[in-house]
């Protein structure tokens, strides 16, 4: 079963010994301004916990609260403040406001083509009015703060937080905070709209992210977007390529070592170096990573078997510089090989040498 760290760094499984159900409370971004990345890390979060659990069997249901620009008492949801004496105020603006505004259509429109474009499984509820008010003030308090009299409680922003509450008599809604995310050094204003008009695939964005724990702070960078989306167009045209091989048993002691990293803590950077070391390794039949792959990509969300049966074609100016390397590496120019090796790299073109030559992908 998943267990996720408190944070003192203790584990605990997200629900008791014998539970079968999980309630995942997540915030919208705030309304009025467009989604930016920054935002879709908690709900990343989520997805990948619900992923995780249902592998388990458990059944999850996901509540996920439309965001309010002036929602929290004395300023803006998105900045940090504090709530006056403790208590959670739920009347002026209200914590649940309406989704409106975006350019091009409802915010909250352009939030739902976000998540679905990061695969990111879609809520069951969306709490309104005073349920929202009182779920959001619950996600913006930071717990176990000492206090002296007279002082206010901290507050964080409320879409950092999934709350996850087992569905057993008796059971607290428990916090899980995601770290700061950040881009090229400063605020992570890029959208997953900006991300797309780069000619890189969003979910370059998701398995960006999943190089990094949930806890930890992240400064995405343009280089490392590319990065990503190199990484996820090679894991596709291997998957590609192994779907022509005989199907074989997935390889059970990889697997498990995978979905063990994932158990603990959501450690995804280690579950995506093992997958690395797998789509290497000699010794496993091309139909046996290919069932794994698949497997593993139920709960990665990264739609690897996305080019099956798709022809493989080339960038332009692709074609050109593959056959330049050939003729480098054929008289022994290891040096222009290597050059070539990184042009065709930033082109998003992966090159191999094998003993049947070179292979791209």
């Amino acid at each position: 079963m998943l267990r996720l760290r408190d944070p003192g760094g203790r584990a605990e499984r997200v629900v008791p010994e014998g539970a079968r159900s999980l309630r995942m409370y997540t915030c919208a971004p705030p309304a009025g301004r467009p989604a930016r990345l920054g935002d879709l890390r908690a709900h990343l979060l989520a997805d990948l916990v619900r992923r995780v659990c249902e592998r388990h069997r458990l059944r999850v249901v996901l509540y996920r609260v439309a965001g309010d620009a002036d929602g929290l008492p004395g300023g803006a949801a998105e900045t940090s403040g504090r709530l006056p004496g403790g208590a959670a105020e739920t009347s002026g603006g209200t914590y649940g406001g309406a989704d409106r505004g975006a350019p091009g259509g409802t915010r909250g429109e352009g939030f739902g083509a976000d998540t679905t474009a990061l695969n990111l499984r879609p809520p069951e509820h969306s709490p309104r009015g005073s349920e929202a008010a009182v779920l959001l003030a619950e996600m913006a308090v930071v717990p176990g703060t000492p206090l002296l009299a007279g002082e206010d409680l901290p507050l964080r922003a409320p879409e950092e937080t999934v709350l996850l509450e087992a569905a057993v008599p008796g059971a607290a809604r428990r916090p899980v905070r995601t770290a700061p995310l950040r881009f090229e050094g400063g605020t992570a204003d890029v959208s997953l709209g900006d991300v797309a008009a780069a000619g890189l695939d969003p979910l370059a964005v998701r398995l960006a992210l999943l190089e990094h724990r949930h806890r930890e702070p992240v400064d995405l960078t343009w280089d490392a977007l590319r990065a990503a989306d190199r990484a996820l167009r090679r894991r596709r045209a291997r998957v590609a390529e192994w779907s022509e091989s005989p199907s074989r048993p997935m390889p059970a002691e990889h697997v498990a070592r995978i979905e063990a990293a994932l158990d603990d803590d959501l450690d995804t950077p280690l579950a995506l170096r093992l997958l690395d070391e797998m789509e290497t390794d000699p010794s496993l039949a091309p139909g046996s990573r290919f069932e794994a792959f698949l497997h593993l990509d139920q709960v990665l969300g990264l739609d690897l078997p996305l080019d099956i049966g798709r022809p493989r074609t080339l960038p332009p100016g692709a074609a050109e510089l593959l056959e330049r390397r050939r003729v480098a590496r054929g008289s022994g120019d290891q040096a222009a090989c290597d050059l070539l090796t990184r042009e065709l790299a930033a082109l998003g073109v992966e090159v191999a040498d094998t003993p049947q030559g070179q292979s791209w992908y």
